[in-house]
């Protein structure tokens, strides 16, 4: 049996595996991280640094940073006459990894065990098109993990207290998430605990890329005179635009990684694109400070995280043992000096920070495929129940909930002489109007006891276990009827 961990993330993707008591990546071509990025052009599929290098002739054809639309019923991409939802998208580079690791491991008809990552605030019903999206590649998903018990895991083998509490900061491409953990004992016999939550599922390395791609668009306002906001607004043909739009985003990505190390970059686009028989360039110097200085607000969004997850849960910095830097954009100076000022502690991040959660999912791989080593006690991101008279919402697994867990409530009838009762289950937080939460899914419990409203007694169970998937169950107390459904979407 082949395990590995696999960090399925908006702007890269890493897998790992455990050989030998040592962490090996797989490789994409020359590169042992592979960008989250796919393109689709006369029948044939491109990922990664290919797919980019395509995008510059067919913008219309690439399709980047996918997994924040992951599961959404209503996004889908329309490329040459075929259609892509989040989950193909995911499929398509998981199924790319798959043949890689066959490739790089010599495996002929050998089962490859995955354990997959999400970030903390991912729904069940993301979760379930994460897994769908796993198992349609060829993996035998047997856990998905959130990426701060991964990066605690990865850890793991650093940490020689026996009782620790660690703050995880992870500022992925698409997603920032923190998250408090205990970890607890030693050796293999470690317990890591999720303890407290937070972050914004609309922050992420993706809006630095914006705020560099905007001061290169002032620039170019400034300097050319053409407004590149909207196509419309440059005076440019579909095609020109979207493969120039795509031109200045890798050019921000690379100019935000070259000022995670330099105090200043120039960015250089010589025959950026044609006007009215004209070839225009860019030729422009960015700063550290001018990158901080208008990064303001989302530094603000930041820090209102941090202090949030530590003021609503009376942490103090001094219960904080150590700090643990997760994500590519962790490396921003400006970030990590933020996160260094405010637990006046220098951050853990001597692994590779766009490994770690990959490598913690290997651990966890190895150590699930060979029965041994760390326990997780994960929480539930998002509170789940069922709609109830009024249009409420009854929440029977709450948010916070340490998972595996099962627990079961009691419900009546609304109407005399009921022979049905529907339920819906709903995943989120208002209990007064359950259209604003999210709908996961339904089904129809019949033959159930006939009398007066308000008298039959109906069970529903809800089970939610290790891989995250929800099952319901719904028992009429007297007549015995009863239906079990695992729960998806729709």
């Amino acid at each position: 049996m082949f395990t590995v961990g696999i960090d399925l993330g908006t702007t890269n993707s890493v897998c790992c595996t455990l050989k030998d008591g040592r962490y090996e990546f797989i490789t994409f071509g020359r590169e042992d991280s592979l960008p989250s990025v796919f393109l689709y052009q006369d029948g044939k599929k491109s990922f990664g640094s290919m797919a980019k290098r395509k995008s510059s002739v067919y913008a219309a054809n690439y399709i980047n940073s996918s997994k924040t639309f992951m599961g959404s019923n209503e996004k889908v991409w329309d490329i040459d006459g075929k259609e892509f939802t989040p989950t193909d998208v995911a499929s398509e580079l998981l199924l790319h990894m798959y043949s890689s690791i066959q490739n790089q491991y010599h495996l002929v008809n050998e089962d490859i065990e995955a354990v997959i990552t999400v970030p903390e605030y991912f729904t069940s019903n993301q979760i379930d098109e994460t897994k769908k999206a796993g198992e349609r590649a060829g993996f035998i998903v047997k856990r998905i993990v959130t990426e701060p018990v991964a990066a605690a895991i990865a850890y793991g083998h650093e940490i020689e207290g026996s009782n620790e509490k660690l703050f995880i900061f992870d500022l992925g491409g698409g997603t920032f998430d923190v998250a408090v953990l205990s970890v607890k004992g030693q050796s293999a016999n470690r317990v890591f605990k999720t303890e407290k939550l937070g972050g914004d599922k609309k922050l992420g390395g993706d809006d630095f890329d914006e705020v560099l791609l905007n001061m290169m668009l002032s620039e170019l306002r400034k300097t050319k005179g053409i407004n590149l906001a909207s196509q419309s607004q440059s005076g440019l043909d579909a095609k020109t635009y979207a493969n120039l739009r795509l031109k200045l985003k890798f050019a921000a990505e690379a100019a935000k990684r070259e000022l995670s190390e330099i105090d200043s970059y120039n960015i250089v686009l010589a025959n950026l694109f044609e006007k009215d028989g004209v070839q225009h360039s860019l030729d422009m110097i960015v700063t550290q400070k001018q990158f901080e200085d208008k990064s303001e607000d989302l530094m603000d969004r930041i820090k209102q995280e941090v202090i949030k997850v530590m003021k609503n849960n009376d942490l103090s910095k001094d219960d904080i043992t150590r700090v643990i830097l997760v994500g590519g954009s962790s490396q921003i100076p400006f970030v990590r000096d933020y996160v260094q000022s405010f637990f006046n502690k220098s951050p853990y991040s001597d692994i590779d920070l766009s490994k770690i959660v990959a490598m913690g999912a290997a651990q966890l791989a190895y150590n699930t495929a060979q029965g041994i080593g760390d326990v997780v006690q994960d929480m539930i991101s998002h509170s789940l129940g069922i709609e109830i008279v009024g249009d409420k919402f009854s929440p029977i697994l709450k948010k916070d909930s340490y998972y595996p867990i099962e627990r079961t409530e009691e419900f009546t009838t609304t109407a005399d002489n009921q022979s049905a009762i529907e339920i819906n289950v709903f995943e989120g937080e208002d209990i007064f109007n359950v259209n604003n939460n999210e709908f996961y899914g339904g089904f129809e419990l019949d033959n159930i006891e006939r009398a007066p409203k308000g008298v039959p007694r109906i069970a529903v169970t809800f089970k939610f276990d290790e891989s995250r998937l929800l099952t319901v169950t719904v028992t009429d107390m007297k007549t015995g009827s009863t239906k079990t459904k695992t729960m998806k979407k729709g």
